[in-house]
């Protein structure tokens, strides 16, 4: 059998079960309609929204502050630390999962950054490792 590579990557908007989805749990969803969940995940982090945080329309005026030369979107693990080193920040991608079934709630450091920049984004990688978030 030959099997097609599929690099873990995020992709567009997904919408969030209720209780993940609650302001009080800190995170911020960003609904979007193109593939690029996790550069508006890194703006939310460098320019965060005082009010409204989960709409894109606030983050779309920093776009080119942050550099992405080279980038393809949806974004995979491996373009992950090239990210970091453009725009000198640590990157920890998280996945959180839960298995209803087995009432089982876990969550795995999929991807640390190897370098030591004073700035730190921690995004979470969702719903079947294709959103972040």
């Amino acid at each position: 059998n030959v099997y097609k590579y599929k690099p873990l990557g995020g992709s567009s908007y997904i919408e969030l079960a209720k209780e993940h989805a609650a302001r009080k749990n800190g995170l911020v969803n960003i609904p979007n309609k193109d593939q690029m969940c996790s550069k508006w995940c890194h703006i939310a982090h460098k320019f965060p929204a005082v009010s409204h945080k989960n709409r894109v329309i606030r983050y779309t005026k920093h776009d080119k502050e942050v550099d992405y030369p080279g980038i393809t979107f949806q974004v995979t693990l491996n373009q992950i630390s090239k990210i970091g080193k453009l725009n000198q920040i640590n990157f920890n991608i998280f996945h959180f999962d839960d298995d209803e079934k087995m009432c089982i709630v876990y969550c795995v450091l999929l991807c640390i950054s190897d370098s030591e920049y004073d700035d730190t984004c921690d995004i979470l990688l969702k719903q079947n490792k294709t959103h972040y978030l």
